[in-house]
């Protein structure tokens, strides 16, 4: 009896924007900022309660990620401060106004190096994952990939949408892969699409330059390789198996699935 068996591989990001993005894109201190929340994949999808943030900031008195500072409720304090927007399925926004500083009341002397933030249900009891950072930017030129995501996983030759944006009108370079594929000048944003037609990782790299400052930022994709329909090995059981030759193969059950990352 044939079997699907496929090549597994373990994915893992630090970064989670594919839950959390904000607008402006490369927020400062100074900023008013929206954070929107996308709770699929979350253990808050399809929340039918209110959604509230647990935040606080990671600044250069921080001892490490774990160590937030100026945490602006307890865990299960609801206030209309720390309550998300609900704006569709799944959508949730918190607006950080008038400015990071205010927000969270904390010296403009202070500097920030993050907002840490975790979304929960009212009453405290469903979470949505891990401790989520988003960044904080210096004033003046910066630029970031609003897509893809860190780690975003595509099929062969499958179209990948590539968007990028600065803080400041400047030009852009776009390497993929340590080669220039697109330049564009004055403009604050860059998008366009590729295909990759090679599986595995691949590097993506956006420079920005503007009044002789140049600034950089990085991501990387993963291209599946095909499904492969073998036959199971003689000698391979369920979970790990050390080979003879000290190799060692993982075999999962996933019925009606395809491919596992």
């Amino acid at each position: 009896m044939k079997k699907l068996y496929t090549f597994l591989t373990l994915l893992i990001s630090l970064s989670v924007f594919s839950q959390v993005s904000t607008v402006p894109s490369t927020p400062t201190a100074n900023n008013q900022i929206t954070i929107t929340f996308n709770a699929i994949g979350t253990g808050l999808e399809d929340h039918t309660g209110d959604i509230y943030a647990h935040t606080g900031l990671i600044t250069s008195a921080s001892n490490d990620n774990s160590d937030w500072k100026n945490v602006i409720t307890e865990w299960t304090e609801n206030t209309e401060k720390n309550k998300l927007t609900k704006t569709g399925d799944n959508s949730y926004t918190l607006s950080i106004t008038p400015t990071v500083f205010e927000f969270y009341n904390v010296p403009t002397t202070t500097t920030i190096n993050s907002i840490a933030i975790l979304f929960r249900s009212a009453d405290g009891n469903t979470k949505s994952g891990p401790d989520l950072f988003i960044p904080l930017y210096d004033e003046g030129l910066n630029v970031v990939f609003t897509q893809p995501s860190p780690n975003s996983v595509y099929n062969l030759n499958e179209s990948v949408n590539i968007s990028t944006e600065a803080s400041l009108a400047s030009n852009l370079e776009l390497f993929i892969d340590g080669t220039s594929v697109l330049t564009i000048s004055e403009n604050t944003i860059l998008t366009t699409s590729h295909n990759f037609n090679t599986a595995g990782n691949h590097s993506l790299k956006i420079t920005a330059t503007a009044n002789g400052e140049i600034k950089e930022a990085t991501t990387n994709v993963f291209i599946k390789s095909p499904t492969q329909n073998i036959t199971k090995p003689e000698g391979i059981t369920y979970g790990t198996t050390i080979n003879s030759d000290s190799s060692v193969s993982f075999l999962l059950k996933a019925p009606e699935k395809n491919e596992v990352f």
